[in-house]
Formats: structure tokens, C-alpha cells, sequence
């Protein structure tokens, strides 16, 4: 009777620890289910965060995208388009007229093939339409494709590609200087041997006439121009570069209208107002000195790599300009030296702690003055191309400007 109470109670204890020990193992599943819920939950929070902080980007219209940013987005969504089609054997203006046709091509339907992001990027569009005069009209031509953005001297043996506000009038007096004995057209000599309306090919061969150029930050230059061709009032109704004139240009009889649709605007007042109003009207009509420096020179973006002198335009300019002047040297190392007034000061700005704060870069010091949030974004995308392809650095400025909406 002993042996069995025994044998009973042992087996008692041993039922007891195998539900003990299911107990446990139900505990512990339970917590795993628990944890694995709340993980679960957290990373619907996480991605509900993710969502909102995306939906928060969209709402403030670009405010909280980076430069950079911008200037892929807008890059992808147009020159990219034209750029990944181009062949080096066909010339931009192909390229450019091939693109334009298909996004202006109407089908038997009445719909429109145009890319994404055309209707967001309109601008782009009247930029392809302008930029090789591909729906002219008699009072006007852009000129991005003309002869006088190609430059070339002999003795020394020397071509230039000559892009608009990149110390471009210095340039071309650099050039009539080494061809006015040279030149049957004497009105603009910036080719020996050659009229006015013959073209080149750039780069050309190093070995027969090595090709040079000079950049300048995109930003930079673009507000550059709007101080010249459109700040300045002795300049904005006699050259006519400030386009639309129809809408600017408040000192011509031709263009009466303007005066009404500028009422209420000053060049001279309100600098933000007035610049941001500029940069969203512009488009409707392109003018050469604001195109991106890509497309100058047949696509100078495609042929970066066979010039033989890549300089820039920033705060080392003078000092760049001696290297240049003596890579080529004689006549051309004087003339440069003459026309840009060069001295052993400005040639030596590293050694002597110099910076270039003459004309030609002068823009720089502006642009907080004249650039709000809003035109920087438009801008970044007018000249996105510029940054992408031809390895420029989007300055420090840029991003600071933007963080103003924030």
C-alpha cells in the first residue's frame, strides 16, 4: 500500500512538471506573438512617418527638396530625355527638332505623346522650341547656333567656344585683335580667313588648333545676365535681350503693351519680386544669353573631353587666365593680357591672396539679394543639365536659400 502512494505521488509530480513546463512554453509563445504584433505595428508606424514626412514635401512644392534634388528631377524628366537619344554623329539641332516634333505631334485621336513631367516642365518645351529657332518668326532668332560663338586665330593655331556671359565681350576683342589682318570681314574678325557666317566645327584637332573654353557656375551666370540684359535700363530697351519684350521692354514704341502689364513692377525696387517674376515669364520666349552652357557649340556637353583647356570662371578667373595665356602664348598671351587688362597681381592670386572681384564675376555678391526660394528652384531646373553633365558643383548658397522656406 506504501509502494503504491509513493508511485502515485510521483507520478502526480511529474504531471505537474510537464504542465508547468507547457505553461512556460505557452507563456513564452504568447510573448513571441506579442512582440511579433508590436514589431508589426511599429513598422506600419515607421512607414506611416515615411509617408507624412513624403506627403509634407509635396504639400510645401519643392521647399524641402535639397538642390540637388531638384536638379535631377528636373534633369531626368527633360534634357534627359533628349541626351540619352543624341548621338555624337548627329548634331544637337537634330536631336533637339526629332524631340520637339514628337511632343508636338498630334495622333488621329487628338492626343498629345509628350514624356513625363513635360506639363510640369513647360518651360522645357519653349527652351527646345527656341533654342534652333525650330518655329521662327520674323522678328526673331535666338542665335544660340550662330557664328559667333566659334572663335579661331592662327599664330598661334588656337579655337574657342564662346558662350554668353563667360567674359564673352573680352573674348571676342581677345580674337578681332589676333584677326584684323587676317579677316576679309572686318565687322566681326573672330575667325582669320573666314567671313562673318562661316561655321567650325569645335573641339577642333589639338594637334592643328587646339580648343579651349571657359564655365561659370550656372546660377551665377544666369543671374548675371538678368543684371545686364534686363536690370539695366541703359541697356534693356536698346539691345532688347530682356525677353519677352513684349512684356519688358517699357521703353520701345513697338512694345506699348508692357507698360500696362508692368505696371506695379520696378526693376529698380523690389529686386526678389521683380527677378522671381522674370524667371517664371521667361520661358515663353528664350534668349541666348540665359540658355544652359551645355548646349552652346553643338552640344559642347558631348565633347567636353576632346578640348584641350576646360577653365572656369569663378573666383581664381584672372589667375586661370594666365595659365591659359601662357599655354598658347605669343600673340595670343599678349592680346589676352591687353583686353582682360591683366597685371602680375591678378596672374598670381593664389601666391598673393588675391581674389577676382572685378566685372566679371561681380554676380556672385548678388544673389541672396535677388534669388527667393521659388526662382532657385526654377532655375536649378532651367540649368540642371549644366550641373549633371558637365561636373560643376552646385554652390553652398544654394541650399541655404532654400532652407529660407522651412
Amino acid at each position: 500500500m506504501v509502494k503504491y502512494f509513493r508511485n502515485r505521488t510521483k507520478r502526480r509530480k511529474k504531471q505537474v512538471t510537464i504542465g508547468l513546463k507547457f505553461f512556460h512554453w505557452m507563456i513564452a509563445a504568447l510573448c513571441l506573438c506579442i512582440l511579433q504584433v508590436m514589431l508589426f505595428y511599429n513598422y506600419l508606424a515607421i512607414q506611416h512617418q515615411i509617408e507624412e514626412k513624403n506627403s509634407a514635401l509635396v504639400l510645401v512644392g519643392h521647399g524641402a527638396l535639397s538642390a540637388n534634388t531638384i536638379v535631377e528631377r528636373a534633369y531626368t524628366h527633360t534634357f534627359g530625355q533628349i541626351v540619352k537619344s543624341c548621338n555624337k554623329d548627329q548634331t544637337l539641332k537634330d536631336c533637339f527638332e526629332k524631340y520637339y516634333n514628337r511632343i508636338t505631334a498630334r495622333h488621329e485621336n487628338g492626343g498629345t505623346t509628350v514624356p513625363s513631367g513635360t506639363a510640369e516642365h513647360w518651360w522645357f518645351q519653349s527652351m527646345v522650341r527656341d533654342a534652333f529657332d525650330l518655329e521662327p518668326t520674323s522678328s526673331y532668332r535666338s542665335g544660340l547656333s550662330k557664328h559667333w560663338h566659334t572663335a579661331q586665330a592662327i599664330e598661334p593655331n588656337v579655337t574657342m567656344c564662346l558662350i554668353e556671359k563667360v567674359g564673352t565681350k573680352s573674348w571676342r576683342k581677345v580674337f578681332i585683335d589676333l584677326n584684323k589682318d587676317y579677316s576679309p570681314s572686318h565687322d566681326l574678325p573672330l575667325r582669320h580667313n573666314m567671313s562673318s557666317g562661316d561655321l567650325i566645327d569645335l573641339p577642333a584637332p589639338r594637334e592643328s588648333s587646339p580648343s579651349f573654353l571657359f564655365l561659370r557656375d550656372p546660377l551665377e551666370r544666369f543671374l548675371s545676365a538678368y543684371l545686364d540684359k534686363c536690370a539695366d535700363s541703359s541697356l534693356r530697351g536698346i539691345e532688347k535681350h530682356c525677353m519677352p519684350n513684349e512684356i519688358f521692354d517699357t521703353d520701345s514704341e513697338e512694345t506699348r503693351s508692357s507698360i500696362e502689364l508692368m505696371k506695379g513692377f520696378s526693376f529698380d525696387r523690389n529686386k526678389k519680386t521683380m527677378f522671381a517674376a522674370y524667371v517664371d515669364v521667361m520661358p515663353l520666349r528664350w534668349n541666348m544669353h540665359f540658355f544652359p552652357q551645355s548646349l552652346y557649340c553643338n552640344g559642347l556637353y558631348r565633347y567636353l573631353g576632346d578640348y584641350d583647356f576646360v577653365g572656369y570662371m569663378n573666383a581664381d578667373f584672372y589667375e586661370t587666365l594666365g595659365t591659359v595665356a601662357k599655354r598658347y602664348g605669343g600673340r595670343f598671351e599678349t592680346s589676352l593680357i591687353k583686353n582682360f587688362k591683366l597685371t602680375p597681381d591678378k596672374m598670381r592670386l593664389k601666391q598673393s591672396k588675391m581674389k577676382n572681384t572685378g566685372i566679371e564675376t561681380s554676380a556672385p555678391k548678388k544673389v541672396k539679394e535677388y534669388y527667393s526660394p521659388r526662382a532657385l528652384r526654377r532655375v536649378l531646373e532651367y540649368v540642371s543639365i549644366d550641373y549633371v553633365l558637365l561636373g560643376l558643383d552646385i554652390p553652398d548658397w544654394a541650399d541655404e536659400i532654400l532652407n529660407e522656406d522651412q
